[in-house]
């Protein structure tokens, strides 16, 4: 029965390293394929690779937990961290530790594994109204002559930039995540009535800025944002856009 071994990348060097000094030393290669070995030692992917290699086919972190993590629960050091830092410290909600976690024992105690929670405003992160003007700025910027060059990018950015900023009865404000698909609006764009769903409309501007080098982190914001927020966005500025067209 075979088995699959994986090192971390110093031990990995160190066993090749190991057997080539062998090699030279100790052992004939005629009676031992140790060249041969050393050949399928270096051409095994290092344990990093194993592991970048496992991420991008989809393993997902509390994949690895599971293989590599213990039980909180019974755990001496994962049930002091928690009572340390989460209620004796007041820590509260800014800091998790998951069911299975990494103890990691060394002489004097242990490193456990925790999740810190980090406000994306704490960092830079733009609200959706200024990320929508901060992409507006950066097209104009980015495109000479934009309201003429591209008159119905140019348009989308100011229709999305009025509603965004539209306050409390606007399409943008109290919105609550909801299941389902988006309904398109038919509304004028460029001279031409056109089918379209707001969060569309901020992907097309967000694709163009991209193209153009704009900021990835908070491409990242919007996409997350877009991500809970989108169906209720199209679904309020359909019902939004509807209710204007009786009066």
């Amino acid at each position: 029965m075979s088995k699959i071994i994986v090192l971390s990348d110093d031990k990995h060097a160190s066993l090749v390293n190991y057997l080539k000094l062998c090699k030279e030393r100790y052992i004939s290669a005629e009676e031992h394929d140790v060249a041969g070995l050393i050949e399928s030692l270096e051409a095994v992917p290092h344990g990093s690779d194993v592991a970048k290699a496992a991420v991008e086919n989809g393993v997902t972190m509390i994949q690895f937990m599971a293989s590599y993590g213990v039980p909180k629960v019974g755990n001496r050091f994962a049930e002091a961290a928690e009572d340390i830092y989460k209620h004796a410290r007041g820590q509260g909600d800014d800091i998790e530790f998951d069911d299975i976690l990494i103890v990691d024992r060394v002489l004097n105690g242990a490193w456990v594994t925790s999740n810190v929670w980090v406000y994306a405003s704490d960092v830079g992160a733009l609200d959706i109204a200024d990320n929508i003007e901060a992409m507006r700025d950066f097209l104009h910027d980015g495109i000479a002559g934009f309201e003429t060059a591209d008159p119905l990018l140019f348009e989308k950015c100011e229709l999305l930039l009025e509603l965004a900023w539209d306050g409390p009865t606007g399409p943008f404000a109290g919105l609550q995540p909801i299941a389902g698909e988006s309904p398109s609006t038919t509304i004028t764009l460029a001279g031409e009535l056109q089918p379209v769903t707001l969060s569309g409309l901020i992907r097309d501007v967000a694709a163009k800025a991209e193209e153009l080098g704009y900021d990835k982190f908070q491409l990242e914001q919007l996409e997350l944002w877009l991500a809970e927020n989108a169906v209720a966005l199209d679904t309020k500025f359909h019902a939004v856009t509807e209710e204007k067209s009786k009066d």
